[in-house]
């Protein structure tokens, strides 16, 4: 609501009278919509509350409202448009001059906008169907089922269509090609590695999204630190490390990965014996869903090529996780094995 105000202010010096309502009491309240020149919708997304809004409002005063926030994608831009809101913008440090910081969704713009979300879901598509794929690589596994697997895909590339998932893939593949890869073979692990734990169905889903977000920070990160050839400096090793925590900040948006998905996020990096990062977690501090994934995350770097290392067989890869002693659950390591083994 502050923030509401603050734009309504900045407004009333320009002459525009702007109603600040609670959508919510509205709702309970039909009929009683005012009146008004501008409506201002102040939120992260405003996609949810602007749907809510169109219930109550007039069209003419949908097509006065202003969907305001400092996270509007493309995405948002085609659904507020196929709601019928009138106007959306950016929120910025600062608030003037006005009329630069609204504009009218003209013909072009949202044109732009809906050719940049087909874009990102074909990119979301492609992804899934390479890590689908990807799965085979632990056919000869006696827990290995292709069924399973193929509904896994099928039930994540619907999400695509109908979640905002797509957008955080395309955030990643955009920036970093070694990330997006990563993150796909992390998942593959992962998934694999729950199937031979007995995880339930459900369990397996959850971890399959955990593990393919787990470093979507890394999206905001630099490409030349991220695939610098040598060691990192001081600072680049800290704008590094803030890969966890913008992780979870962005994961925290969105109602599909917000939780337990989010969390893996910050704390995979975390070690059981307290000398992991951001936050030092120690044993039962961190969860069973962060140990599987932090596991399937040191393997999957070690066995990859990098710019700055070649890949290793996935043998010494595993002495390398069981030499870590202590830092990871030595239970879940033991059951990795065959796992990691499995790899060609």
């Amino acid at each position: 609501m502050d923030d509401a105000r603050a734009l309504a202010t900045a407004m009333a010096r320009s002459g525009i009278a702007a109603d600040l309502m609670v959508i919510d009491d509205l709702a309970r309240s039909p009929g009683a919509v005012p009146d008004a020149p501008v409506y201002i919708i102040a939120e992260p997304q405003g996609v949810a509350t602007a749907a809510a809004w169109r219930a109550i409002a007039r069209p003419a005063s949908l097509r006065r409202t202003i969907v305001w926030g400092p996270n509007v994608t493309a995405g948002d831009i085609v659904a507020l448009d196929n709601l019928g809101i009138g106007y959306v913008t950016k929120a910025g440090p600062r608030l003037d001059p006005l009329l630069r910081l609204i504009g009218v969704i003209d013909a072009d713009y949202l044109a732009a906008s809906r050719m940049r979300v087909t874009e990102a879901k074909a990119v979301a598509h492609s992804v899934f169907q390479a890590t689908a794929a990807a799965f085979e690589m632990f056919g000869s596994m006696p827990t290995f089922d292709r069924d399973f697997y193929a509904g896994l895909s099928q039930d994540f590339s619907r999400q695509v269509e109908t979640t905002p998932l797509y957008l955080l893939i395309d955030a990643i593949s955009r920036n970093q090609d070694t990330t997006i890869q990563h993150c796909s073979l992390v998942t593959t692990v992962a998934v694999a590695f729950a199937s031979h734990l007995g995880l339930s169905g459900r369990e397996v889903s959850r971890l399959f999204t955990a593990a393919f977000f787990h470093d979507i920070g890394k999206s905001a990160i630099p490409k030349s630190v991220i695939d610098k050839p040598g060691r990192l400096t001081e600072d680049e090793t800290r704008l590094m490390r803030s890969h966890v925590t913008v992780g979870h900040e962005i994961l925290s948006r969105y109602p599909e990965t917000a939780g337990e998905v989010a969390e893996v996020a910050l704390h995979h990096h975390e070690m059981l014996d307290g000398s992991g990062y951001p936050q030092g977690l120690r044993g039962t501090e961190i969860s069973d869903l962060i140990r599987i994934v932090t596991i399937c995350d040191i393997f999957a770097a070690l066995i990859e090529r990098r710019s700055y290392k070649e890949p290793l067989p996935a043998r010494e890869a595993y002495d390398i996780i069981v030499g870590m002693g202590p830092k990871l659950d030595q239970d879940l390591v033991g059951a990795f094995e065959s796992v990691a083994f499995s790899v060609a």
